[in-house]
């Protein structure tokens, strides 16, 4: 793997290998591509990173200092920092395997001081109250990764999908578009928990450049998340890159 920094972020250039991971190729149905996903190796994402480091070895990349950034990383229970840290980040002899992602995470969402199970297998988030399911994602949509958090600083934590599906709208398509790209893009979707029910709060259309994982940092400590992304491409050029964005009133706005 080679790195670049660059004024927009930090570019990662991986090896051929990997380039299944960013999938979606024109022209491929939902069920070819749910079907090649299935083939991929699992892998377990079994804690919580406490820095940017942990975190940064979670998405399989080893830390190494590198002081272009200065970012703070959620703690796992409360979501709160504990002081700064530089981003950091190693290259030699690694690359963003394509895999299939395990996880399970724990977290209140709608303050009713019981923790929902929040898991995510083959493609499928499931989300549980005791032993009872509440939700779980539709068949027509392939979840690559979630994680919990305020992405939009209104004070409540929300369930945030990394997702591909077909199509760049739902049934709501705006009446001045005309046709519909059916092709299988990514999507970041925002859902919160409210009276028992998942509900949506925001759901993107389809991605330039789709999120293969993502995480909520304050790197100013003001008290209000970031979303720090880490992208891919459709093409499968094997490039990737680190973003920085942060919500704006309705969607995300970039800012490095």
């Amino acid at each position: 793997m080679v790195i670049l920094l660059v004024a927009g972020g930090l570019i990662f250039l991986l090896d051929p290998a990997s380039r299944q991971q960013a999938g979606g190729e024109d022209g491929e149905d939902f069920a070819a591509f749910r079907e090649g996903r299935l083939q991929l190796p699992e892998r377990y994402e079994t804690h919580c990173p406490d820095t940017v480091g942990d975190l940064l070895d979670t998405w399989g990349l080893a830390p190494e200092e590198l002081e272009a950034l200065g970012l703070v990383v959620e703690g796992p229970g409360d979501h709160s920092t504990g002081g700064k840290e530089a981003l950091s980040l190693a290259a030699a002899g690694k690359k963003l395997a394509a895999d299939r992602l395990v996880k399970v995470r724990h977290l209140d969402l709608d303050g009713d001081g019981i923790r929902e199970r929040y898991s995510l297998r083959d493609g499928i988030l499931r989300v549980e109250v005791g032993s009872r399911q509440i939700w779980e994602t539709p068949a027509c949509w392939w979840v690559d990764y979630f994680f919990l958090g305020d992405a939009n600083n209104d004070g409540r934590p929300e369930l945030n999908l990394l997702l591909w599906k077909e199509g760049s709208f739902g049934p709501q398509r705006p009446f001045w578009v005309e046709g519909e790209d059916r092709s299988v893009k990514n999507h970041l979707f925002v859902f919160k928990l409210e009276e028992g029910e998942i509900k949506a709060v925001w759901q993107s259309s389809n991605l330039d450049r789709p999120n293969l994982r993502a995480a909520l940092i304050d790197r100013d400590g003001d008290g209000k998340k970031e979303l720090l992304a880490l992208e891919g491409t459709y093409t499968g050029s094997g490039e990737f890159q680190l973003t920085l964005w942060q919500w704006n009133g309705w969607g995300f706005s970039r800012l490095q």
